[in-house]
């Protein structure tokens, strides 16, 4: 005997709708708008409670309890607008909460000391100092550094940095650029390569900067070379997000990591009679236009990313007077700064570059400028 095949098509779970359970009590099957009105035929008095009662087929407590919540809501809205004197709540005062309010005032409000002093005397007659002000504040800063070291920061993809300055002294900021919560703001006596690298690594890597600190010594090329690799690593490593939405990131990474490096390794000027290049300077070279890309961040100018993806080499030098400063560098310029080793003479380099006599020594001239050749003419 032939088998008939036979099919079964089952509801995906998605195609699953439930039924509401069925309601059994009256009560529950009334709508705001029924029990409304039973509470107005309740309040009319035209009818007796048991009445009513019987012809929602519901008991008299619960049309008791429509009439209270009827009479609640008539009461609020004829009762009296609140006198402005009226007292909302007592707020016991203890020195605990003193305490507290100078602390919001100071790190909430952007108070002043003096500022909190005038309104203790004023609101609460209570006299402070504007020492007491300070000792507070300062008091509380220990706790609030237990309390950030033990922040989590691992969730942090992008990270901001950057360097303001209070009353002359920089500070050195960090910001996650998805939350812009701030997990760095520390005010420095310098902001060299060394003290960026301290204060990244100690929110990045605490154990990795205790081994590299184990050795450190304070103005060490060594240790700034250990401390900026450490940078670089920790901004490199897993950055592929972040190349999602920048993705010239590695060339601003590369970039500033050239700077801290050049930064660590100045040195003095040297009276060298012929052109020598310079330990604080060096070439540069970019898969993208980094100075186009940059000026363009800076001025908050819409970035056109297709119109950037072109190859650029700069000459980074950092000079005498603690700045270090870019150029764009063109293939004679390349020429005389890698030739210029200390050994050879400006005829020689002009012969090296192909170039004029004045126009390599307008360049020779403009790279002694910026720290990039050392050179006693």
């Amino acid at each position: 005997m032939d088998r008939q095949a036979t099919s079964c098509i089952l509801p995906s779970q998605s195609e699953i709708i439930l039924a509401p359970p069925p309601v059994s009590c009256a009560a529950q099957r009334l709508l705001p708008l029924q029990r409304q009105g039973l509470a107005i035929r309740a309040l009319a008095g035209a009818e007796t409670i048991s009445e009513l009662a019987r012809q929602h087929e519901v008991s008299r407590k619960f049309v008791y309890q429509q009439v209270a919540a009827a009479e609640v809501a008539l009461d609020r809205a004829f009762a009296p607008p609140p006198r402005p004197d009226e007292v909302l709540f007592y707020l016991p005062v203890t020195k605990a909460w003193l305490r507290q309010l100078v602390l919001a005032l100071v790190l909430i409000c952007h108070s002043s000391t003096r500022g909190v002093v005038e309104l203790l005397r004023d609101l609460f007659d209570y006299r402070i100092s504007q020492g007491t002000v300070h000792n507070i504040v300062h008091a509380a800063v220990p706790r609030a550094r237990g309390i950030n070291r033990r922040y989590d920061l691992s969730g942090i993809g992008i990270g901001l940095l950057d360097e303001i300055h209070q009353a002359g002294a920089p500070v050195l900021v960090g910001v996650d650029a998805a939350s812009t919560f701030c997990f760095l703001l520390s005010p420095e006596r310098r902001r060299d390569a060394d003290t960026w690298g301290i204060r990244l690594l100690e929110a990045a890597d605490r154990d990795h900067l205790v081994k590299i600190l184990g050795h450190a010594v304070v103005g060490s090329r060594q240790t700034a070379e250990d401390l900026v690799s450490c940078i670089e690593e920790y901004l490199l490593e897993n950055d592929s997000a972040i190349r999602l939405q920048l993705p010239y990131w590695r060339d601003l990474v590369h970039y500033q990591v050239t700077m801290f490096r050049l930064e660590a390794c100045r040195e003095d000027q040297r009276p060298v009679h012929l052109p020598c290049r310079s330990a604080s300077a060096r070439i540069a070279e970019f898969e993208w236009d980094l100075p186009a890309i940059i000026a363009a961040l800076h001025s908050s100018q819409e970035l056109l990313i297709e119109d950037k993806k072109v190859a650029s080499k700069l000459l980074i030098s950092a000079c005498a007077d603690q700045q270090v400063i870019t150029h764009r560098c063109s293939s004679s310029v390349q020429l005389l700064f890698e030739a210029a080793d200390g050994t050879k003479t400006v005829e020689q380099l002009r012969q090296h570059a192909g170039l004029s006599k004045q126009h390599t020594e307008e360049m020779l001239g403009q790279m002694k400028a910026i720290g990039a050749i050392q050179w006693k003419d």
